[in-house]
């Protein structure tokens, strides 16, 4: 069994979901959870090791930390957002400085590697919004790389394969309030597999709205862990034979 824990890009409720490019023969479970953040991610964790459910995993797939840098972009950008993201901090709690995200981080980590679960840590994506903090995206990637470094966990740097697959960089602004984010959910619901006519209508290469995945991103994401998972397979086969 695989468990994919993340926020909305692992859930796929908005846009489309990289679990669902990954084989049936893994067993993949999605536990992504919409607007979860480094700090909701090891509360869930907590709860798994205490349920029984989830002993079989052999693989854990993170994918988290966007909402730390997205929700404090968003608050930036009106009074009305900065109302919305405060209220939301006060169960989510955002790591917005480097330091906190390093060790909310490592905590995760530390969480799967006493379980003695195989890791695969996933970077925060690229967006294609308007004035988006880049900088601070590659800065905390560089910090999950380390840490997969430090663990022996796998790394998958889906920022790197996102820029090097686009191709026009249309940048998305959310506006004052968000209220076409609410109308993007509802479309999204009730024509689940027409997500990607989001990218077309709005001239976007990797995403629906300039945060969640379309197809595109979500199979090159999905692929990109899978590899990591027939690697995996591939290397558990060779210490079985040289026991």
């Amino acid at each position: 069994m695989v468990v994919c824990i993340g926020d909305s890009i692992t859930e796929g409720l908005v846009g489309y979901s990289y679990v669902s490019y990954i084989p049936a023969e893994y067993k993949a479970v999605n536990k992504g959870v919409n607007g979860d953040t480094c700090w909701g991610v090891s509360q869930l964790l907590c709860h798994m090791k205490e349920s029984s459910l989830y002993e079989d995993a052999e693989t854990f797939v993170v994918e988290v930390g966007t909402n730390d840098i997205l929700q404090p972009y968003l608050s930036q950008l009106s009074p009305l957002w900065k109302a919305q993201v405060g209220v939301r901090n006060l169960w989510k709690k955002f790591c917005t400085e480097e330091q906190a995200f390093l060790e909310i981080y490592e905590r995760i980590v530390a969480l799967l590697v006493q379980g003695g679960k195989r890791i695969i840590l996933i970077a925060l994506p690229y967006m294609q919004m308007k004035n988006y903090p880049h900088e601070k995206v590659c800065r905390y990637n560089e910090i999950i790389k380390n840490l997969a470094e430090k663990y022996g966990a796998q790394f998958v740097d889906i920022f790197n394969l996102q820029k090097q697959a686009l191709e026009q960089d249309v940048r998305m602004n959310w506006g004052w309030i968000g209220l076409a984010r609410v109308g993007d959910i509802v479309q999204m619901l009730l024509l689940p597999h027409k997500k990607d006519k989001f990218s077309v209508k709005r001239n976007l290469d990797l995403t629906v709205d300039g945060c969640h995945f379309n197809s595109r991103s979500a199979k090159m994401l999905g692929e990109a862990v899978l590899e990591c998972l027939v690697a995996d397979k591939a290397k558990n086969k060779r210490e079985e034979i040289f026991q």
